[in-house]
């Protein structure tokens, strides 16, 4: 058998405010209220965060592989 190539990773900064928001990556719950160095497969990733009482926010992202991390800053939620 062929052995296979590991997929490449990248890595995604973030924080969040409210700090008690819920980072999901693709789906999957990630992070509360921040992450710092997340690794993941490179590529397109969808990112959503949600706290109770605000607005959800949703936005794609594309990691690159390697070492270098893609920071997205602080992300704020609009809360009522």
């Amino acid at each position: 058998p062929t052995p296979t190539a590991p997929a490449a990773t990248g890595l995604i900064r973030l924080r969040t405010v409210p700090p008690d928001a819920q980072i999901y990556v693709d789906g999957r719950q990630v992070g509360v209220g921040s992450l710092f160095d997340f690794s993941g497969a490179a590529g397109p990733r969808q990112i959503r965060i949600v706290s109770p009482g605000c607005q959800t926010m949703e936005f794609s992202v594309t990691v690159e592989a390697g070492g270098t991390a893609r920071n997205l800053g602080t992300r704020t939620l609009t809360c009522q």
